[in-house]
């Protein structure tokens, strides 16, 4: 694993919530318009006003959405590269609970990032 200072920044983190995602952990790659539009009229079934699609050009660009299933509580989570080569990239998944004060809530929680378009394998991990 590298450390933080030699660690690639790809990602960008476009939208981040703690209501709305799916209800299974799950990480999708979005790489055209019509499944960006379709994950967020998911997201904005319950929601008045929603949130906006994030402006992405797909010719250059591709989405990395981390959902994070239905969980007892708010956590920060966040997805970072961890090591990349010529013919991968490894995300990892890291996620810290936050302390919450008075009644615990079910959250659903996601975040969406973009990276720049490539055609090498993205594998994904989860830190303990």
């Amino acid at each position: 694993m590298q450390n933080d200072s030699t660690r690639p920044q790809l990602l960008t983190k476009l939208v981040c919530d703690q209501y709305g995602g799916p209800s299974d952990a799950q990480i999708l790659i979005i790489e055209e318009e019509s499944a960006l539009k379709t994950f967020f009229t998911g997201v904005n079934k319950m929601r008045k006003p929603g949130i906006g699609i994030p402006n992405v050009d797909f010719s250059k660009e591709m989405i990395v959405v981390q959902c994070n299933g239905e969980k007892n509580g708010p956590a920060q989570v966040s997805l970072e590269v961890d090591e990349m080569n010529a013919d991968e990239i490894i995300l990892v998944q890291k996620e810290r609970k936050t302390e919450a004060m008075g009644v615990t809530v079910m959250t659903q929680s996601f975040c969406v990032y973009k990276m720049p378009k490539t055609k090498r394998q993205i594998r994904f991990e989860k830190l303990p």
